[in-house]
């Protein structure tokens, strides 16, 4: 075969070299790709309908369980069935700490003050308040009525612990066969279960009205950012605050569940649920991502002294949790906020 002359082969490199040249100066001024802009609306509606709104409807579905086994305790009073009330109002409280870390919307509503974290009135208060429960068997929302006229302390979960986790199982029972108290005990577990309702109607309309208000999204994106900060800051001054006998929860031993749940919560928001939109994506779109990684480091960190909790109840830990709050809400209320523009403290 008869090979080419560096004639003919000088030709073709010249070509090629003016050829790739022509590609780099091709792709040098092709624009980058940009970064889609994450909106107000997206993340309103991504962490309305994502992460608050399968939230509430966990906390509906313990309730309901709340009620059940309150009423078939009361109707076979036994210890088989007041673990299981026991059981599911600890599992309502867990589902209700995910949402009250930073309660947003229609959440923040002062009867869930009242009938999920008012400190319980004295036993014998919420004993005598017992004996006015009505003879008659009431639906949920007469129930619901006649309980937001009874005096904090006495209605809803803090009741319900009360009449749940008094003493030894055979001093709870002793005390359940008493009077009304086991009448009692139900009315509340309705209060709790119509609350619910009426909040996962409350968010439902909310999503559905917020297309037609454009000016929301906005003012969404404020108060949860405002909520979360409140929140983060919230795990010192009254979880983990004083005493251990003082800790959230503490009297049904359950303030490391608690806490892990409050985590849990404060995650959701600001990740999104199973990778979907959150505050990461609505930084990072605004060419944030440094801020967030810091936001990230912090949060992880949050997460493991949170865990270490479950095994090492005691301030020293305790501390962990609340030095790893502080520096995240810190983070967020100096850094995140003034990046997004939003003004802390305006609701």
């Amino acid at each position: 075969m008869r090979r080419p002359t560096m004639q003919q082969i000088i030709p073709f490199a010249l070509s090629a070299l003016l050829l790739q040249g022509v590609v780099h100066a091709e792709n040098a001024s092709a624009p980058a790709t940009e970064l889609k802009r994450v909106t107000a609306p997206e993340l309103s509606m991504a962490i309305m309908r994502e992460v608050v709104i399968p939230n509430v409807a966990a906390l509906k579905q313990e309730a309901e369980a709340l009620k059940t086994s309150s009423a078939q305790l009361c109707k076979q009073p036994t210890e088989e069935h007041l673990t299981s009330a026991q059981q599911a109002y600890l599992s309502t409280q867990l589902a209700w700490r995910k949402i009250e870390i930073a309660p947003i919307g229609p959440t923040n509503n002062v009867n869930n003050g009242r009938f999920f974290e008012a400190p319980p009135a004295p036993l014998k208060d919420i004993l005598e308040q017992s004996k006015k429960t009505p003879d008659r068997t009431m639906v949920d929302g007469e129930a619901y009525h006649y309980g937001r006229e009874l005096p904090d302390g006495t209605v809803g979960m803090p009741a319900i612990a009360a009449l749940l986790f008094n003493g030894k199982p055979i001093e709870t029972l002793q005390l359940l066969k008493q009077d009304k108290n086991c009448a009692y005990l139900q009315w509340q577990t309705q209060v709790v279960l119509q609350q619910v309702t009426t909040q996962q109607y409350e968010w439902h309309g909310l999503v559905r009205g917020v297309e037609y208000d454009l000016s929301y999204p906005g003012q969404f994106v404020v108060e949860y950012l405002n909520q979360i900060i409140a929140g983060s800051s919230s795990i010192r001054t009254s979880k983990l605050n004083g005493g251990v006998d003082a800790w959230q929860d503490a009297k049904t031993q359950t303030t490391a569940a608690g806490i892990k749940s409050n985590i849990a919560g404060l995650t959701l928001l600001l990740e999104g649920k199973n990778g979907g939109l959150g505050l990461d994506d609505y930084l990072i779109s605004r060419d944030k991502a440094a801020i967030w990684q810091k936001v990230s480091r912090q949060l992880a960190q949050l997460q493991s002294a949170g865990a270490a909790l479950e095994t090492s109840l005691n301030p020293k830990t305790a501390a962990k949790i609340n030095t790893a709050a502080d520096q995240l809400a810190a983070t967020l209320k100096t850094e995140v906020a003034p990046a997004l523009n939003i003004r802390i403290g305006k609701k």
